[in-house]
């Protein structure tokens, strides 16, 4: 009994160090000044790249879409420092020891709240985005993104929902 628990000990050990140097890899591909990949859908900027040129956008959409980008940065900054809140004050209720039922779960659906907005305002972004498209630049992005997104999953990079593993975007 005690070899086993030494052995089961042991290769979560090799575990742990293996996913932790997996994780600590820098992303590989073409990088540029800023340290993030050129045209990849998680450097912040969806339109960058050769998906860029193939929409074949308008000076007027461009500034559509740089005035959206610059906008919902600005909205998730503030909606993502609302769910950081939420959760710091959950994580303060877990220590605090006459903590009732009814605090927990008002805290626990004040941080799925702040997460469904911030889900929301992506989602309305998506659609703003589509809306100042042509029916053809949305084939064209649809082709693209969809091909993103199985590529992305076939690697593991998004789990349930959009997350991936660490829990990010």
């Amino acid at each position: 009994m005690r070899t086993r628990i030494i052995a089961a000990m042991i290769a979560l050990m090799f575990v742990t160090v293996a996913s932790v140097s997996i994780y600590a890899q820098a992303p590989k591909g073409n990088m540029n000044k800023k340290g993030m990949m050129k045209g990849h859908m998680m450097g912040g900027n969806m339109m960058k790249g050769k998906i860029f040129e193939k929409l074949n956008l308008t000076d007027a959409q461009k500034g559509q879409m740089a005035k959206l980008r610059t906008d919902f940065q600005t909205k998730m900054v503030d909606l993502k420092a609302n769910l950081q809140k939420d959760k710091i004050a959950l994580k303060a209720l877990r220590n605090k020891d006459d903590v009732t039922r009814d605090e927990v779960i008002a805290s626990v659906e004040a941080v799925n709240k702040s997460r469904d907005a911030i889900s929301v305002a992506m989602a309305n972004h998506l659609m703003d985005v589509r809306d100042i498209l042509t029916p053809e630049q949305r084939k064209i992005a649809k082709e693209h993104l969809s091909g993103k997104l199985m590529g992305m999953r076939e690697h593991g990079m998004m789990g349930h929902s959009g997350w991936n593993k660490r829990g990010n975007r």
